[in-house]
């Protein structure tokens, strides 16, 4: 996979309320992970480079919180702005961890990464839930074959 270089390192991270029950793809062809993550080192800690010209470090936690299983949908889309960004809609399970994760990581980066390379970590301020936006400096193919590819919809 060519490297991601992300602009902003953060994601737009949307909640919403309720929907229908959504279930997850079945064979993913990408490995989406999201973790805790800090900005200090501490034991325990995996040390990960941030994309982006100024390679900022950060520390993952070992634990993997949300996965594929926990996506009912990624698509590519846009921000607000017009950047490229991939759109996540997690299953019922998924959006009740990642409501739990937010709210406990509160003021703290989360993680994004994509065959274990961090994508973005954004700071998360609010609790969560339903929906993630991920944005960077990414073109629309890239974007196309990331979100089919955690959707087991092509080999990348």
């Amino acid at each position: 996979m060519r490297a991601i270089t992300v602009a902003m390192l953060t994601a737009i991270i949307i909640a919403t309320g309720p929907s229908p029950s959504i279930q997850a793809a079945e064979t993913p062809v990408l490995l989406l992970e999201i973790r805790r993550a800090q900005w200090e080192p501490a034991d325990g800690l995996q040390k990960a480079e941030l994309p982006g010209p100024r390679r900022r470090v950060i520390y993952l936690h070992p634990k993997t919180e949300l996965s594929n299983a926990d996506v009912a949908q990624a698509m590519a889309g846009q921000t607000e702005g017009g950047h490229v960004a991939i759109d996540i809609v997690f299953t019922d399970a998924g959006a009740k961890k990642f409501g739990k994760l937010t709210a406990a990581h509160l003021n703290h980066p989360v993680a994004f990464l994509i065959d274990g390379k961090v994508v973005c970590a954004p700071v998360i301020l609010s609790k969560l839930s339903r929906q993630a936006q991920i944005f960077g400096d990414f073109e629309q193919a890239e974007a196309e074959r990331i979100s089919d590819g955690i959707m087991g919809r092509n080999a990348p």
